[in-house]
């Protein structure tokens, strides 16, 4: 940036927050792959347990209401997911579905969702489940009212 110029406030401060959560995600990512290599003497399965289970929702519970945006895995809706939360009867979630179904895919889709649930904090979109009764797969995040920190920061 030119000396003397000025950056427009909310960037300013979305930059820390940003390196910040960058830090954290590599922190985390280091440990979980840390965590599914082998060790000696412990197999795989015994070190997964020490982590949270991928949550599994209930495809009935799901009402897709508007369709939001198409990412890489396939497209993103706007949904209501009923018996989520015990203080609510219904929340608006965000439902990431998968458009491919190959082998290859899906064992990506299952690994994304293992990372997600063991990636939880307070900065970073919640991760509620997955959905894997019958096609598309599709997994449940919070629903974001004013999009992305990109977006609202424009």
């Amino acid at each position: 940036m030119p000396a003397g110029s000025k950056m427009d406030p909310p960037l300013a401060k979305a930059k820390p927050i940003s390196a910040s959560v960058i830090t954290y995600l590599r922190r985390k990512t280091k440990q979980l792959e840390e965590l599914l290599q082998p060790e000696r003497g412990v197999r795989r399965s015994e070190k997964l347990c020490r982590h949270q289970v991928v949550q599994h929702i209930k495809r009935h519970n799901i009402v897709l209401k508007r369709e939001l945006g198409e990412g890489a895995f396939g497209k993103v809706f706007l949904a209501e997911c009923y018996n989520l939360c015990p203080e609510q009867d219904k929340i608006l979630v965000a439902v990431k579905t998968l458009k491919d179904a190959s082998d290859n895919a899906r064992k990506d889709f299952h690994h994304e969702a293992e990372l997600l649930t063991n990636l939880q904090h307070e900065h970073i979109i919640k991760f509620y489940g997955v959905c894997v009764e019958g096609d598309p797969l599709i997994m449940i995040f919070e629903y974001m009212k004013n999009g992305d920190l990109n977006k609202f920061l424009r």
